[in-house]
This record gives C-alpha cells, structure tokens and sequence, in this order.
C-alpha cells in the first residue's frame, strides 16, 4: 500500500498528464463551496499592497521556517498578488498545497530582472526547494567523454556519458543542461554508429542500446573518417556529423526498411541535442570570454540569464528551463 508521500509523489506525476486531457471546459468548473484563499487572511491586504513594484526574489517558508519555494518577479507586488488570488482549477494542485504551506513570506530587491534572476539561480543551487523543479540540481548535467584509439585505416572510438568532470584518460565535452535531453542524444548516437557498421543479415540493435538508460561507457570500432566529424559536433563547431550519419546510413543495404522511422526519430534526436548542447555552449563560451572548453555545471544557468539579457530576450528564459 502506498504510504502518503507515494500518493503525493504519484499525484504530482500524473498531474500534468490529466491537465492535458481535461477538456478546457471543464477546468474551471465551478467549485460547490466556496474556497478561500489562505494567504489573504494570513498576510492580509495591507501586506500585499505595501509589496514593491520593483524587480527582485522572495522566499516562501512554512510553520517550521523551511523554505519551500523560491521565486524571480520582474515586478514583485504583481507576482506575489498572484498566488493571493489562486484559485483551484486556475493553478496547479501543487501550487494550491505550496499556498496552504506558506506560513513567511520574505523578498529581496535586485537592481533589474537579470539579476534576480542571477539571485534566483544561486538560492536555487543552495537551498534546493521542495516546491522548485527547474535548476535546483546542476549536478546532474552531464559531460560527454571521447577516447580515440587508431588502429591501421579504423579506430576504436570510446564514449562516456558522466556528471563528473574529472577526466579518465579521454576529452572531456560540456556541461550539457538538460539530463534527459543529452541522454537521448548520446543513446542515439550509439545506436546510429552501430547502425552504420552493422552488416548482419538480420538487424538487430544490442540490448544495452535500447534500454532508457544507455550504457555509461561504450566503445565502437569505425573508419578514421569518423574521428574528425565528430570531435567537431561534441566542440558545437560543426553538424556536419548528421548528415555524414544520414548518408552512411543510406549506404546500408542491409537496414530494414520498417527501421527508418526510429533511425529519423534517433537523427532528430541528436540534432536536438546538438543545438541545445555543444552548439549552445560554444556560442556562450564565445559570447561571454571562456577560454575553458569545459563549462562548469554550476555556471551554465547563469551564463543562460547573461545570454537572454545580451539578447534582449529575458521573457523567453522558461523555454529553456529543463
């Protein structure tokens, strides 16, 4: 029998599932009593209306003083008004529970948007939140890790995917942002490698390269042509790699033809994966004077927010957030 926090747990996972299949209509059924908002007899409206209308973050924290969530506002009274008026079937059941928690509200002022953002971001990576999901662990981006070893016209190529950046004899490429994006990307890449050296008579992938967690380390044995092409995609410089694989699998006669279709959905995987990772980070890297090819986990968030600023595009920041 599951215990409370395994029905809270599977309660959050499936919610944004049925919110996609409720039927708009019937989101904002009207409630049989009337719910009341506990932040307006907690805090009450003098509180909300002496708020500032400035940019910053605030702080929310239950009976025990624990903060459970933290938040940007690019204008705080109009932000932090807006759990005040939250009303089931307007907001999530999580926000709704966040709200019945709240107990202190606390808030900060930052010079503009950037930098609460930048503010945000560090509270976020030391006080991890309960109620927060997005940039709490930059710990789990990953590296992706090549070893080339040449033999007469092949080589054997090693691949490691990793959150540790410390080296194992092999160059090191990263931080990628987003764990299930570059887990997708390097599954793929596995498996569109074998897939151009495979000459049985009956396709077939290993195992390990279906699974949803691909093998941290693996190693496949490919004509020098290959080394080049793909030093240059891990760097972000070139994508060329894609088109190299599209060719060469084409080349394959002996690819079943019912097999294109997770061969296309592995190909746009990786170009995802390519746009949002190696591209993404040479192009920060550039903009911003690193001269380290790695970018430590722990600054990619923030090089994002100076990224958005130099682009004048701050609002669009939570497409990004994974």
């Amino acid at each position: 029998m599951l215990d409370f926090e395994d029905m809270k747990k599977v309660e959050w996972e499936l919610e944004p599932a049925l919110a996609e299949e409720t039927p708009p209509e019937l989101r904002r059924q009207p409630w049989l009593l009337k719910y009341e908002n506990p932040l307006k007899t907690r805090f009450g409206a003098p509180f909300f209306l002496a708020l500032p209308k400035t940019p910053g973050i605030y702080r929310m924290k239950d009976e025990h003083g624990n903060v459970i969530y933290v938040g940007k506002a690019k204008v705080l009274r109009e932000r932090l008004n807006s759990y005040r008026h939250a009303r089931p079937g307007e907001v999530s059941r999580k926000v709704i529970r966040m709200i019945h928690l709240i107990r202190t509200i606390e808030w900060e002022e930052c010079d503009s948007e950037a930098s609460a953002l930048l503010l945000e971001n560090r509270l976020l990576r030391e006080l991890a939140p309960p109620f927060n999901t997005v940039n709490t662990r930059p710990h789990t981006y990953s590296f992706i890790g090549l070893r080339v070893i040449e033999l007469d016209n092949r080589c054997v190529i090693r691949l490691r995917l990793t959150m540790n950046c410390k080296r194992q004899g092999d160059l090191l490429f990263g931080a990628f942002k987003g764990r299930s994006r570059a887990l997708r990307g390097y599954s793929a890449l596995l498996r569109l490698f074998w897939a151009t050296q495979s000459t049985a008579e009956r396709f077939e992938y290993p195992p390990p390269l279906t699974r949803r967690s691909p093998p941290s380390l693996y190693s496949v044995e490919l004509p020098k042509v290959w080394i080049s092409p793909l030093r240059e995609f891990l760097k972000g410089r070139s994508e060329h790699l894609i088109s190299q694989l599209s060719c060469s699998l084409l080349e394959n006669e002996t690819l079943p033809r019912f097999y294109s279709h997770y061969i296309q959905e592995d190909l746009e995987a990786l170009q995802s994966f390519f746009n949002q990772g190696p591209k993404r980070n040479l192009e920060l890297r550039k903009n911003h004077g690193l001269r380290n090819r790695l970018i430590a986990q722990d600054r990619i968030d923030d090089l994002l927010v100076l990224e958005w600023e130099r682009l004048g595009r701050l609002d669009t920041r939570r497409a990004s957030k994974e």
